[in-house]
C-alpha cells in the first residue's frame, strides 16, 4: 500500500517477499498518517528503496500507534532507512498525550547508501515514544543506530524535549566500509538531541566507526540519558576520534545548566569486557575518551553516578534501576525482563526466518511474488498470511 489515514491493520504475516521502489517504500505500507493502527505483524521482506525505506511502515505519522511487529529479511535504501519503520514522526501538541509505538524485534540487516539507519527506527521526533524493542540484525549507514539513527531530529531539524525511547536492546553489529563509511554511530542512536530522554537500554553489539562512536549515543546534545550501561567493543579508524563508553561526543553549552537545557547522564555503566580500538592504537585506557564521553564534562551537575570498566561481580546499581523493568542477576550484567518475554514468544534463534508455529491455523496463501512500489500508489498485496496473536501487553 502507499499512503494512507485512518488505516486499522492487525494480525498480518508476510512472507518471502521482494519489493522494490522509488520512495517511501515498506514491506506493508508506504505512509501511515492521522489515527493510523497497525499490530501483531510478521514480516519477511527484501525492501529496496532509491530514497526511503522499511521492513514495514516506510513513514508513520501524527496521531497513530503500532506494537508487536517481527521482522527479518534485508532493507537498504538511500536515507532514512530502518528495520521496522524509515520514520516515526509524532503529533505536534505537546499537551496531548505521546504516539504509542512498543514491543519490536527486528532481525532484519539495514543499509543506508548516503543517509541514516536504525536497527528499529531511521529517525523519531515530535510527541512519540519508542519502547520494548530488540535489533539483532547488522547496520550500515553514514549515521547508525542500533535502535534508532536520531532520536529528536526530523530531516535536518531538531525538535525539543518531546520524544522517548526506553526499555530498548542492540545486539546488532554497527559496520563502516570502503564502499558505505559510518561517520557518526551508537549502539542505541547515533544521534540524541533537544532535552528528548533515553532510559533503561544497554547495548552489547560491536561498533564501528571513523568518528563519533559511543556505546549508547554518538553525539548526544543537551538530552537525557539514564539507567544505561554498554559492553560491545568500540572502534573508529582516526586516533583522535570522539569515542566513549556511554556518548562518543555530548554537547552542554555555555550557560545551558542555568536555563535547564544540558546534556544530563546519570546511573549509567561501561564494563570491564568493553575494548576500545583507534586504528594503529589498541585499548589505550589513558586517554579519557575511553570513560563515558570523549572529553570531561564541563558541567559536573552534567554526569552523576556513574561507573567505567564495573565488572558483572561488582557493579553497584542503586533505586533507580527498577526491579519491574530490570532482571537484576548477582554476578552477571542486567537484563530487560520485557527484552526476555519478547524473545519467549518469537522465535528469533533463526536467521532470517519467519517461524511458523505448529499451532498455526491453515490458511490459503498467495503465490510469493515481486512488487514494484512507486510512491502514493497502493500497490498488489505480497504474500500474507493470518498468524496467532501475538498477545505481548505493554
Amino acid at each position: 500500500m502507499g499512503k494512507g489515514e485512518e488505516i486499522t491493520a492487525d494480525n498480518i504475516k508476510i512472507k518471502d517477499s521482494t519489493i522494490n521502489g522509488d520512495n517511501y517504500v515498506g514491506g506493508a505500507f508506504g505512509r501511515l498518517e492521522k489515527n493510523s493502527k497497525i499490530s501483531n505483524i510478521e514480516s519477511d521482506v527484501n525492501v529496496t528503496s532509491k530514497k526511503y525505506g522499511a521492513g514495514v511502515v516506510a513513514s508513520i505519522r501524527e496521531y497513530c500507534s503500532a506494537n508487536n511487529i517481527y521482522v527479518s529479511g534485508k532493507v537498504t535504501a538511500e536515507d532514512e532507512v530502518g528495520g521496522i519503520f524509515g520514520e516515526i514522526y509524532g503529533n505536534k501538541k505537546k499537551e496531548d498525550k505521546q504516539d504509542i509505538y512498543y514491543n519490536f524485534v527486528s532481525k532484519a540487516d539495514v543499509t543506508a547508501i548516503k543517509g541514516s539507519a536504525g536497527g528499529i527506527v531511521g529517525s523519531i521526533a515530535e510527541n512519540a515514544s519508542l519502547s520494548d524493542c530488540i535489533n539483532y540484525g547488522t547496520i550500515m549507514g553514514m549515521n547508525c543506530g542500533g535502535i534508532a539513527s536520531s532520536i529528536g531530529i526530523f530531516g535536518k531539524y531538531a525538535v525539543w524535549g518531546v520524544t522517548s525511547v526506553a526499555r530498548c536492546e542492540n545486539h546488532g553489529t554497527i559496520k563502516t566500509t570502503d564502499q558505505i563509511k559510518c561517520y557518526k554511530a551508537g549502539g542505541i542512536a547515533a544521534n540524541h538531541r533537544m532535552e528528548n530522554t533515553l532510559k533503561d537500554c544497554y547495548n552489547d553489539g560491536n561498533i564501528e566507526a571513523k568518528e563519533e562512536c559511543g556505546g549508547i549515543v554518538g553525539y548526544n546534545d543537551r538530552a537525557y540519558i539514564d539507567n544505561c550501561y554498554a559492553i560491545g567493543n568500540l572502534k573508529t579508524e582516526y586516533y583522535d576520534s570522539r569515542v566513549g563508553g556511554i556518548t562518543g561526543m555530548y554537547f552542554s553549552p555555555t550557560g545551558s545548566v542555568n536555563s535547564g537545557k544540558h546534556s544530563m547522564v546519570k546511573n549509567c555503566f561501561i564494563t570491564s569486557d568493553t575494548k576500545f580500538a583507534f586504528k594503529g592504537k589498541p585499548d589505550d585506557r589513558k586517554n579519557n575518551t575511553h570513560k563515558c564521553c570523549s572529553e570531561e564534562p564541563t558541567y559536573k551537575e552534567s554526569y552523576s553516578n556513574l561507573q567505567y570498566f564495573a565488572s558483572a561481580s561488582d557493579i553497584k546499581l542503586d533505586s533507580s534501576w527498577i526491579s519491574d523493568v530490570w532482571e537484576i542477576r548477582s554476578g552477571a550484567y542486567p537484563k530487560l525482563k520485557m527484552a526476555n518475554a519478547l524473545v519467549n514468544r518469537i522465535n528469533v534463534n533463526t536467521p532470517n526466518k519467519v517461524e511458523e508455529t505448529k499451532e498455526e491455523k491453515p490458511v490459503q496463501e498467495a503465490p510469493a511474488q515481486k512488487v514494484q512500489v512507486q510512491d502514493n500508489q497502493v500497490n498488489e498485496t505480497p504474500k500474507i498470511v493470518v498468524p496467532e496473536e501475538l498477545e505481548l501487553e505493554p
